[in-house]
């Protein structure tokens, strides 16, 4: 009877020793040591949109006339931080991840460079503290493939 998979893979010594090759090998430490920098900075960035979060309700706690004047301030400091020091940081950062997937010899030192990285989780955060409804996808996806772009 035939195996439901087909038949097993021919795992010959010439063929282990060209999956244990060192480029191979080298690759293989690479996504390792990406992939646990990425879950490490999501983790950590999860945590400081959550303490974000937490300090505008702490702040705006009994005083809701607080709200849309940390609002209004704190988006309009975002708003030129971004123009000033950041700007390929707008957008969510997944469209950019894309685009730079596309066309990565033009587009990965500007789209996927750490300083837009950065500063798009602590813009992200800034907007989070000040009553933002302001999604991590999009800067943990930047982030991570800014994190891998260079690993």
């Amino acid at each position: 009877m035939a195996h439901p998979a087909g038949d097993a893979p021919d795992l010959t010594l010439r063929t282990v020793r060209r999956l244990l090759s060192p480029p191979r090998l080298r690759r293989l430490l690479r996504f390792a040591v990406g992939g646990l920098l990425v879950g490490c900075m999501a983790v950590a960035f999860a945590w400081a949109a959550d303490e974000a979060q937490s300090l505008f309700f702490r702040i705006t706690d009994g005083r809701l006339w607080l709200a849309p004047i940390l609002g209004a301030v704190g988006f309009g400091v975002s708003a030129l931080a971004a123009q000033r020091w950041f700007p390929a940081a707008p957008g969510s950062g997944i469209p950019q991840c894309i685009a730079a997937m596309r066309r990565p010899l033009e587009l990965v030192p500007t789209q996927l460079d750490a300083r837009t990285g950065i500063g798009k989780i602590l813009l992200c955060l800034v907007g989070l503290a000040c009553g933002g409804s302001i999604g991590r996808e999009g800067p943990t996806v930047q982030l991570g493939a800014t994190i891998m772009a260079y690993t």
